[in-house]
């Protein structure tokens, strides 16, 4: 076997163990950190996010997005890649699974920056 292919393998293991599992079709909360398994084959983990949304207290001409990181595992690759809140592209599919960010709290209320740790994000995966 290839040692890449090896070291591939190895680290896909390691990232299923340390996964929490998830419901297909629950809406479930996570945070920036946070790893999930769907299945013995795929896994995903919450980067980071970037919060373009306008503040509560405050009036914007556009509202804003809200996108997030994430990284899926498979046993041969990682794809990293990002899910908006509100674009067109808020969900995406990825070995027969659909992922989509259904939303982000909190909101800033004048403009404050959120700390990443303070994001709770709600998603949900269906397969397809």
């Amino acid at each position: 076997m290839p040692k890449n292919l090896s070291l591939s393998i190895l680290i896909f293991t390691l990232v299923i163990i340390a996964c929490e599992r998830i419901d297909l079709g629950e809406a479930f909360t996570a945070k920036v950190g946070d790893k999930f398994r769907v299945n013995s084959r795929l896994s995903f983990s919450i980067d980071s996010l970037d919060d373009y949304r306008c503040p509560l207290l405050i009036e914007c001409l556009t509202s804003g997005d809200v996108k997030m990181f994430c990284t899926f595992y498979k046993p041969s690759n990682r794809i990293d890649t990002a899910i908006y809140l509100v674009n067109t592209r808020n969900s995406i599919t990825i070995s027969g699974y659909t992922f989509k960010l259904l939303s982000v709290n909190p909101q800033s209320q004048t403009g404050e920056v959120i700390p990443q740790n303070d994001y709770r994000v709600d998603l949900i995966v269906q397969k397809d």
